[in-house]
């Protein structure tokens, strides 16, 4: 007689806002699937929820069928987890609804495990805030991302392109990327040794040892050659060859090695409040700008903290410092003040819009395109007069270079209009949950861990737009 299996039964959510995102369905899938394998609970394939629906009006429909779907089942034949990669997969508009349908699902006795965070709980009022927090910035990040990778991505295949530079160890040809011989093996021992909980700069310096230089073609006078370029594996690079996920899609590692290499990142950042190593901690790290334009970040002299410029050229040849303890407590304060007064986080969040207007943002995105289309019959135009003898072959590359010049600039104009369009969007569709969530955080920032005030003070950054230290050491609200 079969016996009934033990393991916690999983199901997963894989989903994506629209079809230009359904590329990556099959590696959300290929996570939950290892993730399960991991952990060792049951998933099985008609636990798998997969598809293309947009959650900016409140939850996925995806997500309303599986809840339909828990409430017809036993309770005894319920899963024990949701696998999905973020918490945002939930619906990304109305983040109170989001937490409504968490919460749903924590009735039913169903716990939420995603990529970034582990298990998602929502036990208390600041886990309640940090994940909603996280839910809003998720929201503007993802709609910025999303429509400028979207934008570039066609632009390249357009123009015949592949999209970005191989990375180490990834050879591409006709633009399918697949293992370098040569470089592959070293790729696999970096993620092999990070998985044994080894630092960047261990494995930076293993890399130095053992690693064969990166080959690129240069342009040289007599002929196109490949010169060997010797690469320098310091802590940065390591940590960008670790969070790269085009080594899954070259298959040199799979996706479970690649989860499972972050999450040990996490575990030897995560709570570093007792690290004997660390003094002291900074909840306001990346977070403050110096008048300068400059980002602050936290320094310790002696017993003082402080939050520092490192721009000596802007601040007389000194490094500019203010200590930690001031800011903090006008922090503080200004939570304060955003929570006994709702028009004052709509007076500073209209601040943090885009000061052009929208009809303005939108016909320049207009002429932008209409000249880029227009600069791209000029190239082809510039081949034919070379092709028919018109043009001399030593004149054709200084005219293809001046088109290029103006191209880019126009690029990056349109790439600018439309950033200010999804910010100023994603600001007004979020103004009520945006005044919820400030007025919420200041009842709990004192009492939080340093990592969970780091998050709430980026939180408060995104929706504010800018929080600037003056030269009078005061914190203000906005760019200066």
């Amino acid at each position: 007689m079969k016996t009934l299996s033990t393991k916690p039964l999983a199901w997963a959510l894989c989903v994506v806002s629209s079809g230009a995102q359904e590329e990556s369905l099959p590696h959300q899938r290929a996570w939950a699937v290892g993730t399960a394998k991991a952990k060792n609970w049951r998933l099985l394939p008609d636990g798998i929820f997969e598809g293309v629906a947009s959650g900016k009006l409140g939850p996925r429909s995806i997500v309303r069928d599986i809840l339909r779907k828990l409430r017809a089942t036993e309770p005894d034949a319920r899963p024990q987890w949701l696998l999905m990669i973020r918490f945002d997969r939930l619906g990304r508009g109305d983040m109170v609804e989001s937490q409504v349908v968490m919460r749903d699902l924590h009735q039913l006795g169903v716990r939420v495990w995603t990529r970034d965070q582990g298990e998602v709980k929502l036990d208390s009022v600041m886990q309640q805030l940090f994940v909603a927090m996280q839910a809003s910035v998720a929201a503007q990040e993802n709609d910025v991302r999303c429509d400028k990778m979207r934008d570039f991505r066609k632009r390249k295949r357009e123009e015949g392109l592949s999209v970005g530079k191989c990375a180490y160890g990834i050879l591409r040809e006709k633009g399918v990327d697949s293992p370098d011989p040569k470089r592959a093996p070293v790729v696999k021992e970096a993620f092999a040794l990070r998985l044994q909980g080894a630092g960047y700069g261990t494995i930076g310096q293993r890399l130095t040892a053992i690693a064969p230089p990166q080959e690129y073609k240069w342009a040289k006078k007599d002929n196109d050659d490949k010169k060997p370029r010797v690469v320098e594996w310091t802590p940065q690079r390591v940590k960008k060859l670790l969070r790269n996920h085009a080594y899954v899609d070259a298959k040199i590692i799979d996706e479970t090695t690649y989860t499972r290499a972050q999450t040990v990142a996490k575990t030897l950042t995560h709570d570093r409040t007792g690290d004997k190593r660390r003094k002291h901690d900074y909840p306001l790290s990346g977070v403050l700008s110096c008048f300068c334009g400059r980002t602050l970040i936290g320094a310790t002299y002696g017993t003082n903290r402080y939050y520092g410029c490192k721009a000596k050229l802007n601040h007389d040849q000194k490094l500019r410092l203010v200590r930690a303890d001031t800011l903090e407590a006008q922090f503080v304060d200004l939570l304060g003040r955003l929570d006994a007064s709702p028009a004052l986080i709509k007076q500073y969040r209209a601040r943090a819009a885009s000061p052009v207007s929208m009809p303005v943002l939108e016909r320049t995105i207009r002429e932008n395109n209409s000249k880029l289309a227009n600069l791209a019959k000029s190239r082809e135009k510039t081949f034919q007069l070379n092709e028919s003898g018109h043009l001399r072959d030593e004149d054709l590359q200084t005219r293809l270079d001046t088109l290029s010049e103006q191209r880019d600039k126009l690029q990056v104009e349109l790439e600018e209009a439309r950033e200010q369009v999804a910010v100023a969007k994603g600001l007004a569709a979020r103004q009520h949950d945006a005044v919820d969530l400030l007025r919420r955080a200041v009842k709990i920032f004192e009492e939080a861990n340093v990592e969970n005030q780091n998050a709430i003070a980026r939180a408060v950054l995104l929706e504010l737009g800018a929080l600037t230290v003056d030269s009078a050491k005061m914190l203000q609200v906005g760019k200066p």
